[in-house]
């Protein structure tokens, strides 16, 4: 598990990048980005897991 401080850090990130992201963005694109941000969060949070 890595520290409460640095998952509060990427969920701002997340969030105001989200919001961006959602001004400029089309549905189809938004979802496209959603699709790729979890499958990279999900490679991330194994290539972390020791």
């Amino acid at each position: 598990m890595f520290g409460s401080i640095s998952l509060y850090v990427a969920a701002m990130a997340v969030t105001i990048a989200s919001v961006v992201l959602m001004l400029h963005l089309t549905p189809n694109e938004w979802n496209y980005l959603k699709i790729k941000f979890w499958v990279f969060s999900f490679e991330a949070d194994k290539s972390t897991d020791e």
